[in-house]
């Protein structure tokens, strides 16, 4: 997702914002986006005036949870230098405590060099977990893992 703007123009330059579902019965969670020029008419065609991300969830065994994301035509994403801002996962089993505990990509290893904050939202069985002030850039292929404790 992205902000509302007047114009598409000024809608693509705002960061991105990434909704992710998780399954707490093995499930694992997919989505994407295709981002092009908006000029091209064939899909994925002409110019290599796009990019296809791909993003995969998953809650595993060992108490952690991975969201992680592989990137189609890296170079056009890229060149746009677009980022994604905030990540807000739903579906973690409400009474969990959950901890950043490793985000990588080309741009940035680990967690010292971003300020992460995680809110947490419980309304019944299930939170709602929100991490923002990320600066991942949607070009890159990166893998945030979180630890879920009691």
């Amino acid at each position: 997702m992205q902000s509302e703007a007047l114009t598409t123009v000024a809608a693509r330059r705002t960061p991105f914002e990434l909704l992710v579902v998780m399954s707490q019965n093995g499930g694992k969670s997919t989505g994407q986006v295709f981002l092009d020029d908006g000029v091209q008419v064939e899909m994925g065609k002409g110019g290599q005036k796009w990019s296809l991300v791909k993003f995969y969830g998953e809650v595993m065994q060992n108490n952690r949870a991975i969201i992680r994301s592989g990137v189609i035509n890296k170079g056009y994403a890229l060149g746009q230098k677009w980022v994604i801002e905030k990540i807000t996962i739903l579906g973690l089993e409400q009474g969990k405590k959950v901890r950043v505990y490793d985000i990588q990509s080309m741009s940035a290893r680990g967690t010292a060099d971003m300020f992460v904050m995680a809110t947490y939202i419980c309304d019944g069985p299930f939170m709602v977990v929100e991490i923002s002030g990320l600066k991942l850039l949607i070009g890159e292929d990166f893998k945030l893992e979180l630890e879920l404790t009691e």
